[in-house]
Protein backbone atom coordinates (compact mmCIF):
# COMPACT_ATOMS: atom_id res chain seq x y z
CA UNK A 1 0.00 0.00 0.00
CA UNK A 2 1.34 3.25 -0.81
CA UNK A 3 0.59 6.46 0.92
CA UNK A 4 0.89 9.77 -1.42
CA UNK A 5 0.22 13.40 0.71
CA UNK A 6 0.54 15.80 -2.48
CA UNK A 7 1.87 13.92 -5.61
CA UNK A 8 0.70 15.85 -8.97
CA UNK A 9 0.13 12.30 -10.78
CA UNK A 10 -2.46 10.91 -8.37
CA UNK A 11 -4.12 13.72 -6.85
CA UNK A 12 -7.72 13.71 -6.54
CA UNK A 13 -7.92 10.06 -7.98
CA UNK A 14 -9.89 7.66 -6.63
CA UNK A 15 -11.58 4.28 -7.82
CA UNK A 16 -9.43 1.25 -9.64
CA UNK A 17 -6.59 1.10 -12.60
CA UNK A 18 -7.05 -1.84 -15.02
CA UNK A 19 -7.66 -4.29 -12.06
CA UNK A 20 -4.41 -3.93 -9.96
CA UNK A 21 -4.48 -0.99 -8.09
CA UNK A 22 -7.08 0.66 -5.79
CA UNK A 23 -7.00 4.27 -5.15
CA UNK A 24 -8.77 5.89 -2.32
CA UNK A 25 -8.88 8.84 -0.70
CA UNK A 26 -8.90 9.71 3.15
CA UNK A 27 -8.54 13.40 4.03
CA UNK A 28 -5.86 15.08 1.98
CA UNK A 29 -4.14 11.51 1.27
CA UNK A 30 -4.47 9.29 -1.72
CA UNK A 31 -3.88 5.71 -1.08
CA UNK A 32 -3.09 3.12 -3.73
CA UNK A 33 -3.73 -0.07 -2.14
CA UNK A 34 -4.00 -3.93 -4.22
CA UNK A 35 -7.25 -5.01 -6.25
CA UNK A 36 -9.15 -7.01 -3.77
CA UNK A 37 -10.03 -10.73 -4.03
CA UNK A 38 -12.33 -12.69 -2.82
CA UNK A 39 -13.10 -16.21 -2.73
CA UNK A 40 -17.11 -17.06 -4.40
CA UNK A 41 -17.22 -20.17 -2.92
CA UNK A 42 -16.78 -19.18 1.29
CA UNK A 43 -19.00 -19.56 3.16
CA UNK A 44 -19.15 -17.39 6.29
CA UNK A 45 -19.18 -19.08 9.86
CA UNK A 46 -22.31 -17.79 11.98
CA UNK A 47 -20.01 -15.20 14.08
CA UNK A 48 -19.25 -14.09 10.61
CA UNK A 49 -22.84 -13.56 9.50
CA UNK A 50 -23.53 -11.76 12.32
CA UNK A 51 -20.88 -9.79 12.04
CA UNK A 52 -22.14 -9.03 8.55
CA UNK A 53 -25.30 -8.01 9.39
CA UNK A 54 -24.10 -5.75 11.76
CA UNK A 55 -21.44 -4.12 9.52
CA UNK A 56 -24.78 -3.66 6.93
CA UNK A 57 -26.75 -1.95 9.20
CA UNK A 58 -23.82 0.07 9.88
CA UNK A 59 -23.14 1.32 6.32
CA UNK A 60 -27.09 1.20 6.31
CA UNK A 61 -27.21 4.19 8.63
CA UNK A 62 -23.79 5.54 6.86
CA UNK A 63 -25.41 6.07 4.06
CA UNK A 64 -28.33 7.67 5.32
CA UNK A 65 -26.39 10.05 7.68
CA UNK A 66 -24.46 11.05 4.35
CA UNK A 67 -27.70 12.98 3.52
CA UNK A 68 -28.73 13.91 6.38
CA UNK A 69 -27.67 17.88 6.83
CA UNK A 70 -28.37 17.77 11.08
CA UNK A 71 -26.19 14.10 11.29
CA UNK A 72 -23.81 15.29 8.93
CA UNK A 73 -23.22 18.79 11.00
CA UNK A 74 -22.78 15.98 14.13
CA UNK A 75 -19.92 13.59 12.58
CA UNK A 76 -18.21 16.44 10.96
CA UNK A 77 -18.25 17.83 14.50
CA UNK A 78 -17.45 14.35 16.16
CA UNK A 79 -14.81 13.07 13.39
CA UNK A 80 -11.09 12.39 13.83
CA UNK A 81 -8.87 14.46 11.65
CA UNK A 82 -8.80 12.55 8.38
CA UNK A 83 -12.28 10.76 9.06
CA UNK A 84 -15.05 11.51 6.37
CA UNK A 85 -18.75 11.93 7.96
CA UNK A 86 -19.62 8.63 6.37
CA UNK A 87 -16.65 7.02 8.52
CA UNK A 88 -17.09 8.38 11.28
CA UNK A 89 -20.96 7.15 11.18
CA UNK A 90 -20.31 3.56 10.46
CA UNK A 91 -17.66 3.64 13.48
CA UNK A 92 -20.44 4.97 15.05
CA UNK A 93 -23.39 2.38 14.34
CA UNK A 94 -21.15 -0.41 14.92
CA UNK A 95 -20.03 -0.03 18.73
CA UNK A 96 -23.36 0.63 20.96
CA UNK A 97 -23.47 2.32 24.33
CA UNK A 98 -21.95 1.01 27.43
CA UNK A 99 -23.34 1.62 30.65
CA UNK A 100 -21.96 1.28 34.27
CA UNK A 101 -21.77 2.20 38.10
CA UNK A 102 -25.56 2.50 38.55
CA UNK A 103 -26.14 4.28 42.15
CA UNK A 104 -29.44 3.70 43.65
CA UNK A 105 -27.92 3.55 47.32
CA UNK A 106 -30.11 6.33 48.58
CA UNK A 107 -33.50 5.50 47.04
CA UNK A 108 -35.93 4.92 49.14
CA UNK A 109 -38.78 4.63 47.34
CA UNK A 110 -39.69 8.29 47.14
CA UNK A 111 -40.55 11.01 44.97
CA UNK A 112 -37.48 13.50 43.95
CA UNK A 113 -34.46 10.87 44.40
CA UNK A 114 -32.05 10.81 42.08
CA UNK A 115 -30.92 7.60 40.59
CA UNK A 116 -27.53 7.62 38.88
CA UNK A 117 -25.94 6.41 36.53
CA UNK A 118 -22.62 6.43 33.83
CA UNK A 119 -23.35 6.37 30.10
CA UNK A 120 -20.07 6.20 27.63
CA UNK A 121 -20.01 6.03 23.85
CA UNK A 122 -17.63 5.78 21.49
CA UNK A 123 -19.20 9.05 19.89
CA UNK A 124 -22.11 10.56 21.37
CA UNK A 125 -24.40 8.75 23.98
CA UNK A 126 -27.65 10.70 22.68
CA UNK A 127 -30.06 10.02 25.53
CA UNK A 128 -30.77 7.84 28.41
CA UNK A 129 -33.86 6.38 29.44
CA UNK A 130 -35.31 5.22 32.94
CA UNK A 131 -37.65 2.77 34.04
CA UNK A 132 -38.57 1.31 37.26
CA UNK A 133 -41.06 -1.66 37.63
CA UNK A 134 -42.78 -2.88 41.12
CA UNK A 135 -41.80 -6.55 42.17
CA UNK A 136 -44.54 -7.84 39.78
CA UNK A 137 -43.29 -6.67 37.05
CA UNK A 138 -46.09 -3.82 36.47
CA UNK A 139 -44.38 -0.44 35.15
CA UNK A 140 -44.19 2.43 38.09
CA UNK A 141 -42.74 4.83 36.09
CA UNK A 142 -40.89 5.91 33.00
CA UNK A 143 -38.82 9.14 31.79
CA UNK A 144 -35.71 10.24 30.88
CA UNK A 145 -32.44 10.88 32.47
CA UNK A 146 -30.85 14.31 32.60
CA UNK A 147 -26.71 14.55 31.42
CA UNK A 148 -24.85 15.94 33.99
CA UNK A 149 -22.02 18.07 33.88
CA UNK A 150 -19.17 15.89 33.23
CA UNK A 151 -21.20 14.33 30.02
CA UNK A 152 -21.11 10.67 30.90
CA UNK A 153 -23.37 10.53 34.22
CA UNK A 154 -27.03 11.00 33.73
CA UNK A 155 -29.42 11.31 36.82
CA UNK A 156 -33.04 10.35 36.56
CA UNK A 157 -35.44 12.48 39.53
CA UNK A 158 -38.36 9.72 40.58
CA UNK A 159 -41.98 11.25 40.38
CA UNK A 160 -43.71 8.49 42.09
CA UNK A 161 -43.72 6.99 45.27
CA UNK A 162 -42.71 3.11 45.40
CA UNK A 163 -43.94 1.41 48.61
CA UNK A 164 -42.72 -2.07 47.52
CA UNK A 165 -39.20 -0.95 47.35
CA UNK A 166 -37.56 -4.91 48.29
CA UNK A 167 -37.74 -6.56 44.43
CA UNK A 168 -38.07 -3.30 42.64
CA UNK A 169 -36.41 -3.44 39.17
CA UNK A 170 -34.29 -0.27 37.98
CA UNK A 171 -33.89 -0.75 34.41
CA UNK A 172 -31.68 2.02 31.86
CA UNK A 173 -31.74 2.11 28.41
CA UNK A 174 -28.68 4.19 26.72
CA UNK A 175 -29.12 5.15 22.84
CA UNK A 176 -26.73 6.55 20.71
CA UNK A 177 -26.57 8.57 17.35
CA UNK A 178 -27.92 5.39 15.75
CA UNK A 179 -29.88 4.07 17.92
CA UNK A 180 -28.17 1.23 19.26
CA UNK A 181 -29.38 0.42 22.81
CA UNK A 182 -27.25 -1.39 25.51
CA UNK A 183 -29.53 -1.91 29.04
CA UNK A 184 -28.76 -2.23 32.63
CA UNK A 185 -31.16 -3.50 35.20
CA UNK A 186 -30.91 -4.05 38.98
CA UNK A 187 -33.34 -5.68 41.51
CA UNK A 188 -33.33 -4.38 44.90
Amino acid sequence: MAISNDNILVRNIYGGFGKQVVFRQRGDKTIMAAWPTVDKNRKPTPDQSIAQSAFQRAVYFAQFARKDENLIAVYKKLARKGQSVYHAAISDAKMPPELSNLQVDGYTGRPGQQLIITATDNYKVARVQCSIFAPDGQLLESGEAVRQFNDYHWAYTTTHENTSLPGTTVKFSAFDIPENETVLTLTL
